[in-house]
């Protein structure tokens, strides 16, 4: 009797110390974990690592991250930068966010019809865990996991390790999204929200270099708005930031989503057209002039002015015979300005390409 009470108790210390090691092997898993959460700033990159590495490492069957983005910052970053988030990834704003999130953590039985539309495609699954990501009372998002195994989740397990991999999680998608505004800020014009100089001049060799290489044409637009000076003068300083924003907005519409167009000072505006050539990148200039003049500016005094602009088109029909890049984007800039000031004599609301200079 006394032998088989010692052998259950070594079955329970045994077990106990299998439980000890395990919990240690998560504990050093998470450490790693929230040492890469934290040093991972770009924001693509934390998605990545949260809903398809953290899967991968722990076995998990399916993921799903909800973030919040209220003024869809994250929604025109992406935008800008010609990508969108990974499929697992929703961004909604805050009243999307009172409807689809968990204000509780949540971990039992997987339910199709509630969490089903968390994991689209996704079949057999049997139990899961939501996570609402919190920075204090900031709402951040939500993190959702879940499992074919009904036991990986179920309702009598420690939250422990998922507790703080939330606040991990909130944590880092908090300081990414700061970092981003900052990076946003360096290369954004203030007045019209779109990319200023300092951009699009590294930007410019970045698309010539792509050119050259893919030997693809490349063209350039320099747009300026006809009579700028008079109409700011005679309605005020703010109706001129007024025309400047419809102009920038409006110029926008028939662009490509992997073309660039910045605010170069003033009054003054420029679009590379990658992959574009002198025929095609007049044509772009043109229905960008009509979309300006379209309709009178409202100005925020409630008056109407009519706005024109003029445009002038240089291109670069075989960039890959031309060695040196900065060169390129200098002659590219240099030929559209010409071409723009000899629209200015003949406008207002003028389109010029180079090649009649």
């Amino acid at each position: 009797m006394e032998q088989q009470n010692d052998q259950d108790l070594k079955r329970q210390l045994d077990t106990l110390l299998a439980q000890v090691r395990e919990n240690e092997g998560k504990l050093e898993r998470l450490h790693a974990l929230e040492i890469r959460l934290l040093t991972t700033a770009d924001i693509r990159s934390l998605f990545e690592l949260l809903i398809h590495d953290v899967p991968r490492e722990f076995g998990i069957d399916a993921a799903s991250l909800t973030v919040l983005d209220d003024d869809h910052e994250l929604r025109r970053h992406f935008d800008r930068e010609i990508d969108e988030p990974q499929p697992e990834v929703v961004l909604v704003s805050q009243d999307e966010a009172e409807i689809g999130l968990e204000h509780e953590p949540y971990m039992g039985d997987f339910e199709e019809l509630i969490h089903g539309p968390l994991f689209p495609g996704v079949e057999a699954l049997a139990s899961v865990v939501i996570l609402p990501l919190k920075r204090g009372d900031k709402r951040v998002g939500q993190l959702a996991y879940a499992s074919t195994d009904p036991d990986r989740y179920s309702a009598d397990a420690g939250m422990y390790f998922l507790d703080r991999l939330a606040v991990m999680a909130a944590i880092s998608i908090e300081n990414a999204v700061n970092l981003m505004r900052l990076e946003q800020f360096g290369i954004t014009d203030p007045l019209t929200g779109i990319r200023n100089q300092r951009y699009f001049d590294q930007r410019l060799q970045e698309e010539v270099l792509a050119a050259q290489r893919e030997q693809n044409p490349i063209s350039f637009l320099f747009i300026d708005i006809d009579d700028f000076k008079p109409l700011n003068s005679s309605h005020g300083h703010r109706a001129g930031d007024d025309i400047i924003r419809a102009v920038a907005s409006r110029m926008a519409l028939p662009l490509r989503k992997f073309d660039v167009y910045a605010r170069y000072g003033g009054d003054e505006f420029v679009v590379l057209l990658p992959e574009a050539g002198l025929e095609d990148a007049t044509g772009v200039a043109e229905r960008i002039r009509d979309q300006v003049s379209i309709k009178p500016v409202l100005l925020h005094n409630g008056q109407r002015v009519d706005v024109t602009v003029s445009v002038g088109v240089a291109s670069c029909e075989h960039p890959e015979e031309l060695p040196d890049v900065v060169e390129i984007g200098q002659m590219l800039m240099q030929r559209a300005d010409q071409a723009m000031l000899l629209a200015h004599q003949e406008g207002p609301g003028r389109v010029v390409p180079y090649t009649r200079l």
